[in-house]
């Protein structure tokens, strides 16, 4: 009996510990320990076994991986140890699993079929590669794993149809637009419904009624993301995005110089007081390498965009440098993302779009919309 009880109290003290530890463990995506951000799903002990069950609400891609050989170091020891002291070997199982909810948005929106998530990428100013940023983070999200879509909300000047390679007009059936299916996502643009040279010469109200009606009667797939490039500026589509359309959280692009964060801080601040939470910024441009020389050069200055997160308190998603490989590949059709996968450069975006979706996952769900399922990690 006595034995049977020590063996109770050492399990305890096991548990114990397991917790404590994982209480320190910072997950670098979610930014908090994971005792915080409730990815503990299941702790189980029996006589030759410790199994941890983890739970995150993003998909992990490599980094699941990653993540159990980390845990297996920090946590290992601690098992071997007070497996000692019982005098019995017990092993240590780490499974990872994931799936992509439904988060809340604002009341009295209309929830847009098919779509879980609806993250807009905005700016505020022009010539910062928002729209470079959008594509590659779209892709990015496909290519661990999740359904996306991609809708470019710069009626006045698409850039999506050149930057994927989907030029071709848009098939429409029964009255609704097919979008395009290139890569693996599916677009859909005012660029698809014009010729290349034609101009869009609309006032306010038509801007707002045609990207209503770009999102509205597309036939959307069933879609994780949908990525919403935003036009620069705080000013029709904005309003619209934020009044009528069922947000989940936006990204604000900008370059280092102090011109490009005036705008982006003014875009920040109208989303925020549009109820609209803030995933995180990313900054572009933020440095370059000399090809011949490697000398770095902080073209447009330095920590524009760290500044900017630290003092609105939101996550600086990553920084990008001036790469001359962006724009060209942008140019052919054909994003970094897709064109060199193992570069470091695409890595960069890679875990950009892991830290905003691990952001989006700390928001609030809608438990009433969210029909997922668990997939486990291979």
């Amino acid at each position: 009996m006595k034995q049977h009880k020590s063996k109770i109290l050492k399990t305890e003290v096991l548990k114990s510990k397991i917790y404590e530890a994982l209480a320190k463990y910072q997950d670098p995506y979610l930014a908090v320990d994971l005792i915080t951000a409730n990815c503990i799903k299941e702790l189980i002990i029996n006589n030759s076994q410790v199994i941890l069950n983890l739970q995150y609400n993003f998909l992990l891609g490599k980094y699941s991986l990653e993540l159990s050989k980390k845990l297996r170091v920090v946590l290992e020891p601690i098992v071997t140890s007070l497996a000692k002291e019982v005098g019995i070997k017990l092993s240590l199982e780490i499974n990872c699993y994931s799936k992509i909810l439904t988060h809340a948005y604002k009341e009295n929106v209309e929830k847009i079929p098919n779509i879980k998530n609806i993250i807009a990428i905005g700016s505020g100013k022009g010539g910062v590669g928002k729209s470079t940023v959008s594509v590659n983070l779209a892709l990015a999200l496909k290519a661990q794993g999740a359904r996306v879509g991609i809708l470019d909300a710069d009626l006045y000047g698409p850039s999506l149809p050149h930057m994927l390679g989907c030029p071709d007009q848009a098939t429409i059936v029964n009255n609704k637009l097919q979008p395009h299916h290139v890569y693996g996502l599916y677009c859909i643009s005012i660029g698809h419904l014009l010729e290349p040279e034609s101009p869009v010469v609309w006032r306010g109200p038509m801007v707002s009624g045609g990207l209503l009606q770009l999102l509205h009667d597309t036939i959307w797939p069933e879609l994780d993301y949908l990525i919403v490039d935003l036009p620069p500026g705080t000013g029709d589509i904005q309003l619209t995005l934020a009044q009528k359309i069922p947000v989940s959280g936006a990204v604000i692009v900008t370059t280092p110089q102090v011109v490009a964060l005036l705008d982006a801080q003014k875009a920040l601040v109208m989303l925020q007081k549009l109820q609209i939470p803030i995933l995180g910024v990313v900054e572009n441009m933020s440095f370059f390498v000399c090809a011949n020389c490697n000398h770095k050069h902080d073209i447009f200055g330095t920590d524009g965009g760290g500044n900017m997160a630290n003092k609105y308190d939101v996550r600086l998603l990553g920084n990008i440098p001036l790469d001359l490989s962006i724009r060209r590949q942008a140019d052919l059709g054909m994003t970094t993302v897709l064109a060199f996968p193992d570069r470091n450069i695409s890595k960069i975006y890679h875990n950009m779009a892991t830290s905003m979706a691990a952001q989006l996952s700390k928001l609030s769900v809608d438990l009433k919309l969210d029909r997922s399922q668990i997939v486990i990690e291979s």
